[in-house]
C-alpha cells in the first residue's frame, strides 16, 4: 500500500515564499506522476504527456508536443482565425438574449469545444461531426463523475485492485475505449490527408510533422517511437479533454466575477478602446499593451481554482519539503487553492483584484512564485501557451460592457462551481 502526503500549507518565515520556491522546485524535478491502475487505463499504458512516467522517452515527447505548438502558434493570422469565429458566435449569442435572463453555461462550452476541436483535429472536426458531440460528453462525464473517480483514486492505493471486477474500473475502461476508437479514427483520417509540402492546419498535423522531423534525424529511432499512433492519439485526447474542461470553466467563473465587479469591466473597456480599433477583435499582437485584461485572466484563474490541486506525485528518492523528510516512494499531492489563497502569498485572498498582478510601472507581473494554476516544474502544464492564447482571444472581451448592462447590476447571481445562472430579481 502507498503512503500519502497532502501538501497544504507551508510555514511564513520573513519571506514566505522562498522554501516554497526552493522546496517545489526540487520536489518537482524529482518526483514522477504516479502510474497505477486508472491512470494506466487512461493513457492507455502511460503514453501520454499529462500523467506519463518521467523518462527520456517522456522528455521527448513533451518536447517535441511543445515544438508542435510552438510551430502551430508561429501561424498567427491561423490561430485568430480559429478562436476569432467561435468568439463572434458567442458575442453574438449574448446580444441575441436581448435583456433576457440566461444561462452562458452551454454556450461557453461549445464555443470553447469547437475552438479546441479545430485547433486539435483541423477545420472539419467541430459540433457539425457525427463523432463531435460523443466525444465531447465522454470527456465530460471523465471530470464530472465525481463517485467513480473517488472510489478509483481510493482503489489505486491497493494495487490488487486492479485484478478484481470493480464497476468503477470498468465504466473507466469502456469510455477510454471508445473515446480512444474515435481518436483513432479521425488519426487515420489525419494521416491520410496529411500533406508536408502544404500548409499546416491543426495542431495534429503539426505533430505528425514532427514525427517525420524526428524520424529523419540521424539516430532517433527512440524519437519516432515516442510518436507512434498511440502516443499521438494520447496527446489529442490531452489537447481536447483537459483543454476543453479547463478553458470552459475558467471562462464561467470570468463573468461570474466580472457581473459582481462591474467597475472592472469598465477598466478592461476602457483599455479595450485605447488599444483595439472598433471594427476589430483583439488579436495576439495586442496583448503586451491589454496588462489589464491579461491580469483579470490571471486573478479569475487564482480565485477561481480550476485546478485546486495538482495531479498526484511520487518521489523518485528520498527528498525534503519545509524542513521535512519525504521518503521515496511517496505519494504527494500539492493543494495549490491553498497556494492561491494564502495570505502570506496574497493581501485580501479572498478579493477579487485584477491590479495584484500589475506592478508600479503598469507592467504585468508573471514571475511570482506563488501563482501556479499550470503547477510548475518539469511536470507543469505542457498546453500552458496555448491556454492563454485561447483564454485571452476567446472570452467576450471586445464587447465585455454589454455582458451586464446598468439593470442587470442590480440583478442577483448565483454562482456554482460548475454552473453560472444569471436571472433577475423578480423571479
Amino acid at each position: 500500500m502507498l503512503v500519502l502526503i497532502i501538501l497544504e500549507g507551508l510555514p511564513a518565515p520573513l519571506d514566505p515564499l522562498y522554501p516554497y520556491r526552493i522546496n517545489l522546485f526540487h520536489l518537482t524535478h524529482a518526483l514522477l506522476t504516479i502510474q497505477h491502475n486508472i491512470f494506466s487505463c487512461i493513457t492507455g499504458g502511460g503514453k501520454d504527456i499529462i500523467i506519463g512516467n518521467y523518462s527520456p522517452a517522456w522528455k521527448s515527447h513533451r518536447k517535441l508536443f511543445m515544438a508542435a505548438i510552438r510551430q502551430y502558434l508561429s501561424d498567427q493570422q491561423l490561430a485568430e482565425e480559429r478562436i476569432f469565429e467561435q468568439a463572434g458566435r458567442l458575442l453574438q449569442n449574448f446580444e441575441d438574449q436581448n435583456g433576457k435572463d440566461f444561462d452562458p453555461a452551454r454556450i461557453l462550452m461549445e464555443s470553447v469545444a469547437n475552438v479546441i476541436g479545430r485547433i486539435t483535429f483541423g477545420k472539419y472536426f467541430d459540433s457539425s461531426h457525427p463523432d463531435f458531440e460523443e466525444l465531447l460528453q465522454l470527456n465530460i462525464i471523465g471530470f464530472t463523475d465525481t463517485k467513480t473517480n473517488a472510489q478509483n483514486f481510493v482503489l489505486d492505493f491497493f494495487p490488487a485492485a486492479k485484478y478484481f471486477p470493480f464497476p468503477s474500473y470498468q465504466s473507466v475502461q469502456i469510455r477510454m475505449g471508445r473515446i480512444f476508437e474515435i481518436l483513432r479514427h479521425q488519426l487515420k483520417i489525419q494521416e491520410k490527408d496529411f500533406d508536408p509540402t502544404r500548409k499546416i492546419d491543426s495542431l495534429t498535423g503539426s505533430l505528425l510533422e514532427e514525427r517525420i522531423t524526428a524520424g529523419n534525424e540521424a539516430g532517433a529511432e527512440d524519437k519516432a517511437s515516442i510518436l507512434s499512433d498511440e502516443s499521438v492519439i494520447n496527446t489529442m485526447e490531452n489537447m481536447f479533454g483537459a483543454g476543453y474542461e479547463t478553458t470552459s470553466t475558467t471562462l464561467r467563473w470570468a463573468i461570474a466575477y466580472l457581473v459582481h465587479h462591474p467597475q472592472w469591466q469598465t477598466e478592461i473597456q476602457n483599455q479595450l478602446d485605447e488599444v483595439v480599433r472598433p471594427d476589430r477583435m483583439p488579436g495576439l499582437d495586442d496583448r503586451q499593451h491589454l496588462p489589464l485584461l491579461q491580469a483579470t485572466i490571471m486573478e479569475v484563474m487564482r480565485l477561481g481554482n480550476v485546478a485546486y490541486a495538482a495531479l498526484p506525485h511520487y518521489t523518485l528518492k528520498d527528498t525534503s519539503l519545509a524542513g521535512y523528510r519525504i521518503p521515496k516512494d511517496t505519494v504527494v499531492l500539492v493543494n495549490l487553492m491553498n497556494v492561491h489563497l494564502d495570505p502570506n502569498c496574497w493581501e485580501n485572498p479572498n478579493s477579487f483584484n485584477p491590479r495584484r498582478h500589475i506592478d508600479a510601472d503598469g507592467q504585468l507581473i508573471t514571475n511570482s512564485g506563488s501563482f501556479l494554476p499550470f503547477s510548475a516544474g518539469r511536470r507543469a502544464c505542457a498546453g500552458e501557451a496555448l491556454a492563454k492564447v485561447r483564454l485571452e482571444n476567446s472570452w467576450p472581451c471586445k464587447y465585455i460592457r454589454p455582458l451586464v448592462r446598468e439593470e442587470m447590476i442590480e440583478n442577483q447571481l448565483t454562482v456554482e462551481y460548475t454552473q453560472v445562472v444569471m436571472y433577475s430579481k423578480k423571479n
